[in-house]
């Protein structure tokens, strides 16, 4: 039999419903999809979608927050930004709504050729190819050792807390690291205040030698996370990079 979640697929266009919706935090949402033609994705990739709003047609990408093990539908996770068009308006979409889809797209994305250890930087909404690369490991129980290494400004800007924190309780190859800029006191072995730095990125990634790294954020904490692992002597051949523009 062969195993969908790992073929490559041409980008395909066509409708899909929103079937689902749920809150992830106040500006934050996660549209659940079925698509008319259910399609095969790999782990970090993205989707375009396609509305009009306001009489104009706007369209956004938008990485899939979903594991390709569910093959009936895919979810996206949306948080709404500065210049609100699209993001505004998915936050606020009905379900039973439709929306025009295409994909997938990206070279983003991971595998289970590519290691048996993987390290993930996100920030932000930079999460969500992130998780979706740990729900498809834990999903197909494979024996990868993940290390994910997550910054937002406050515990309440934490996208996918609960299911983050859950799978680091009940998962032996998951390891979660939180990073809070703007709280000040944080009273948990695995959550830090302030940004990644030098320091604490290189003992928290020092049983990963040789293990490709994702990261995945705004430009400025992408080429921060990137500048801080070349003084590290990580080699650049095992970085792979995703920047976001809002």
């Amino acid at each position: 039999m062969t195993d969908h979640s790992r073929v490559k697929q041409k980008p395909v266009e066509q409708l899909s419903r929103v079937v689902a919706t749920r809150r992830e935090t106040n500006d934050t949402k996660t549209l659940r999809l079925r698509p008319e033609i259910p399609f095969a994705w790999l782990p970090g990739q993205f989707i375009t979608v396609r509305a009009i709003i306001d009489n104009k047609r706007v369209t956004r990408a938008y990485s899939i927050s979903s594991s390709p093990t569910k093959r009936e539908w895919l979810e996206i996770t949306v948080r709404q930004t500065a210049t609100p068009t699209m993001s505004k308006y998915l936050n606020e979409i009905p379900e039973g709504s439709e929306l025009i889809i295409k994909g997938p797209y990206g070279r983003f994305i991971w595998s289970e050729e590519v290691s048996d250890k993987v390290v993930l930087l996100g920030a932000g909404s930079g999460i969500t190819p992130l998780k979706t690369i740990v729900e498809y490991i834990l999903d197909k129980q494979l024996r990868v050792k993940i290390n994910l290494l997550y910054s937002c400004p406050r515990l309440d800007n934490v996208i996918f807390y609960d299911i983050l924190k859950k799978w680091s309780e009940s998962a032996s190859n998951f390891e979660f690291n939180l990073f809070l800029t703007q709280e000040k006191h944080v009273n948990s072995e695995n959550a830090f205040s302030g940004r990644i730095n030098r320091e604490r990125l290189g003992k928290l990634i020092s049983d990963y030698e040789e293990a490709p790294i994702y990261i995945c954020g705004m430009p400025g904490f992408v080429e921060s996370m990137q500048e801080m692992l070349s003084d590290l002597g990580i080699n650049p051949r095992l970085v792979r990079r995703e920047k976001w523009s809002g």
